[in-house]
């Protein structure tokens, strides 16, 4: 993450920047194939507000990529929220979304497609 972004300024010019990271962890060790997930997402608005880390776990053996996906909803979830608590109509913001999963993130921009159904 960039310090602009941490220090509450938004260079990408967007309302909204979401940065997210997903992990699966087997007996509380990092784990690879299928294990129990866990994410963290941050969410920061143009006026310079800062959710702070909003930690998430999900239930179940989840892929890598899964864990992405769920952590990326509960985010998008969360600042959707945030929005309609203002009472403003989610349609007039842009957000950025920044992750690590590229596979994630090029289903997101259509430059793959997505194929599994869990996904």
């Amino acid at each position: 993450m960039s310090k602009a972004v941490e220090g509450g300024e938004n260079p990408l010019g967007t309302d909204y920047v979401l940065a997210y990271h997903a992990t699966l962890h087997s007996g509380g060790q990092p784990s690879v194939g299928r294990a129990a997930a866990a994410g963290s997402y941050r969410l920061w608005t143009r006026a310079g507000r800062d959710s702070g880390v909003q930690r998430v776990t999900f239930g179940g053996q989840h892929s890598a990529d899964e864990a992405s996906y769920l952590t990326l909803c509960a985010a998008v979830d969360d600042m959707l929220d945030r929005i309609l608590r203002r009472g403003a109509d989610p349609a007039i913001f842009s957000a950025a979304v920044l992750g690590g999963n590229q596979l994630v993130i090029r289903q997101l921009t259509g430059e793959y497609r997505v194929w599994a159904p869990t996904l």
